[in-house]
């Protein structure tokens, strides 16, 4: 069975998508207003999306392309049915067949509004799909899909649902978003969003990542002999690069304000996840010169009334990954409850 390869064109209609030019179309490439030429499987994507087949792409339209691929010869169009939220175009895994790696990502796209997909398609396994979130924050999944019988290209949704968490009731306004993203950007918050602490539960977080760059605090003053002291326990001839020092007061404080946990709750200890643990100075060191601090972007967010906030974001050195973090809202400010790749 042959290979469907694609080479994506994305644009929407009402504006122009961030950190996208105008891109001059390679020779061969369809341009001109657009013609609607078939409408496929109008019965089942018409709750969120509808796809149809276009003979011609509008000039001079915003585009993001996939340069893997040299050439296409079929475009479509999909338009959304009502408001949707984080829609994203990705890649299909061949042995699962379930959406894995996202190729981009639209913050919202509004009802009667466009997405472009221009593709070279074949009669292959879907190697290409959608996800999106409806207002009521549900999430959605699709395959682009191919018929060997007819050559019509449609939509087939996946019937799972993607989103088993209760429904958020309300979506999180400008300034909230604005107010979580300076949140999560805190030094002692940072450590719990991102690639390197994906968790289901709070107990599942990893200690290493959370406390790697330590409490978010100054740092505390060497006593003296604690150098020697901390060389001696963990076997090191000398001190390489950096140390970070944290004190234990401090682990179980932060431990329980952000995770709403003791630390004999979580899965791992300190040691463990590789911190050295001094006794007589009641603290906890780990030894490296870098940094896991990532700077994030909130792309969307909702809560409900129970005080859960379901909150998307990205890394912004990979602004093709979309994150999800939960947290609980409490009198003293937030804890965090899960954080996955979606």
């Amino acid at each position: 069975m042959k290979k469907l390869s694609f080479i994506v064109l994305l644009a929407v209609l009402l504006g122009s998508l961030a950190g996208c030019g105008t891109v001059q179309q390679k020779p061969g490439a369809p341009s001109g207003e657009s013609t609607t030429t078939t409408t496929t499987q109008p019965e089942e994507s018409a709750e969120l999306l509808s796809l149809t087949t276009v003979e011609k792409v509008p000039e001079g339209a915003v585009v993001c392309m996939d340069t893997s691929v040299a050439a296409y010869n079929d475009s479509l169009k999909l338009t959304a049915n009502q408001d949707l939220r984080t829609l994203r175009f990705t890649t299909v895994d061949p042995d699962s067949s379930k959406l894995d790696e996202t190729l981009y990502v639209l913050p919202s796209l509004t009802q009667g509004e466009s997405l472009y997909i221009c593709t070279y398609v074949n009669d292959a396994i879907p190697n290409r799909g959608i996800a999106c979130i409806d207002q009521k924050g549900i999430s959605y999944e699709y395959h682009i899909t191919y018929s060997g019988k007819d050559g019509s290209i449609g939509l087939t949704r996946i019937e799972k649902p993607v989103n088993t968490e209760p429904i958020p009731v309300e979506l999180m306004r400008a300034d909230e978003r604005s107010d979580m993203q300076d949140f999560l950007n805190e030094m002692s918050n940072n450590g719990l969003v991102g690639s390197l602490n994906l968790y289901d539960a709070p107990q599942n977080v990893s200690l290493r990542e959370m406390f790697y760059q330590g409490i978010g605090a100054e740092e505390v003053d060497w006593q003296e002999g604690e150098v020697e002291a901390l060389l001696r326990a963990a076997g090191w001839e000398e001190l390489y690069t950096s140390v970070i020092k944290v004190p234990a007061m401090g682990v179980e404080q932060l431990v329980l304000d952000k995770l709403g946990l003791t630390l004999n709750e979580m899965a791992t200890t300190m040691e463990q996840e590789g911190f050295v643990y001094l006794p007589e100075y009641d603290a906890y060191y780990h030894m490296h010169g870098d940094t896991n601090y990532a700077p994030v972007t909130v792309v969307d967010g909702s809560k409900d009334a129970d005080g859960m906030y379901y909150v998307q974001y990205h890394i912004d050195s990979f602004p093709g990954e979309v994150y999800r973090v939960t947290l609980r809202k409490t009198e003293n400010g937030y804890q965090f409850i899960s954080n996955q790749l979606i």
